[in-house]
């Protein structure tokens, strides 16, 4: 096998302008991470609280006037705009240590293979915290508008019990078919897992996907070397 020449980085040779503005694994990039940890918010996504963080995360990148390589409106910059690349290679990065620093590790480790500030907002905004949290927003008006008929506690008690099995079904049923295999396991036991049990299993479950994404991108990465 060929050795990859210095020159290469990542698949494309190192003058690759706009290669290099995504490439976010560099030591600068470890020190943003250090330097910016204190400017982050204090809300701090949990899994639960996706619409409180993504408000707060908006308003505050908003205010450091980088929201554009969040949403990804920031224009890619010409070959010969070097100066301009590299800032704005260290600005998707302050904006990806931001990211990074305001979410929790379990959350954080499956994005942290994604390169650019969009491709990371644009994961959390279909992950499954992100759907767990609407799913139990909507659930929790649900269930204040049935449980608020009833008066005895007897009654509240069996009402309950039901509502957490069916909001266990629910939630499985509307699932992307990503998941079908926590799906299927869940339905087929014997005993319907509780909510925080298949939270669980998908997180491991998304963790497990991304990984295996990432690993494919080196894998077809190496393959190019290889041939050339």
């Amino acid at each position: 096998m060929r050795n990859i020449p210095s020159e290469v980085v990542y698949g494309k040779p190192r003058g690759d302008i706009n290669q290099r503005c995504t490439d976010s694994i560099s030591s600068k990039f470890i020190e943003l991470m250090a330097s910016e940890k204190a400017k982050c918010l204090s809300v701090k996504l949990d899994g639960k609280n996706y619409s409180i963080w993504r408000f707060h995360f908006q308003y505050f990148v908003e205010g450091k006037g980088l929201w554009d390589y969040v949403d990804g409106s920031e224009p890619q910059p010409a070959a010969i705009q070097v100066k301009e690349a590299a800032q704005r290679k260290d600005n998707n990065a302050k904006v990806i240590s931001w990211i990074l620093g305001s979410v929790d590790t379990s959350i954080g480790i499956p994005i942290r293979g994604l390169q650019t500030a969009k491709d990371m907002w644009e994961y959390l905004e279909k992950s499954i915290q992100d759907y767990y949290a609407g799913f139990m927003n909507m659930w929790t008006e649900y269930e204040f508008v049935i449980m608020r008929k009833i008066t005895t506690a007897c009654c509240l008690r069996a009402l309950k019990d039901i509502n957490d099995e069916r909001k266990v079904m629910q939630f499985l049923m509307k699932l992307r078919s990503d998941y079908e295999i926590v799906r299927a396991n869940s339905l087929n036991r014997g005993t319907l897992p509780t909510m925080d049990v298949v939270l669980w299993e998908l997180l491991r479950e998304e963790t497990r996907i991304a990984t295996q994404a990432t690993l494919e991108r080196k894998t077809e990465l190496d393959s190019v070397f290889i041939a050339k």
